[in-house]
């Protein structure tokens, strides 16, 4: 099964529609939640027409190309966390996120999510993250978590950050 199969498959069960049920645009818009973790999902294309979705687990994929999902704009929580993914810079139109999840990926510039001024939950651990400073404009975080990166300096983030509890 390639991945838009699988990612078709997922939403019939999700709206309970039969195997052979043709899915049309008004089917897609009916989609708020979907979980595809641990599907070997690589190609996310076939999600940028859910624009109704509101929370979406793509966890343990292999995916490194999010730039599909910067159509999702209706999303508040997304777990993207044990993926390939180096460049989150299609995740900055995701304004509405109030909880990501990126743990376990290869990203090394945060500098995209400083957009986010809505999360409040943010995981970035295990990731080769050096540089924290673009994440002092996310104000509204109450909980960050940075294990596992080579973060040299956190002292100016905790003074912009200080009702956000931070992991390292």
């Amino acid at each position: 099964m390639n991945d838009r199969e699988k990612i078709y498959a997922a939403i019939r069960r999700v709206l309970n529609l039969p195997a052979d049920h043709e899915l049309t645009k008004a089917d897609m818009q009916r989609v708020t939640t979907l979980d595809l973790s641990y599907n070997a999902i690589v190609d996310v294309t076939p999600l940028s027409s859910l624009t109704s979705l509101n929370t979406l687990y793509l966890a343990f994929n292999e995916i490194a190309d999010v730039s599909p999902l910067s159509s999702l704009t209706s999303l508040t929580t997304l777990y993207l966390w044990g993926n390939e993914i180096a460049d989150v810079s299609p995740l900055s139109s995701l304004t509405s996120l109030t909880t990501l999840y990126l743990w376990g990926n290869e990203i090394a510039d945060v500098s995209p999510l400083s957009s986010l001024t809505s999360l409040t939950t943010l995981d970035l651990s295990y990731n080769e993250i050096a540089d924290v400073s673009p994440l002092s404009g996310l104000t509204s975080l109450t909980t960050l978590n940075l294990w596992g990166n080579a973060i040299a300096d956190l002292s100016p983030l905790r003074a912009a950050l200080p009702n956000c509890r931070i992991y390292v």
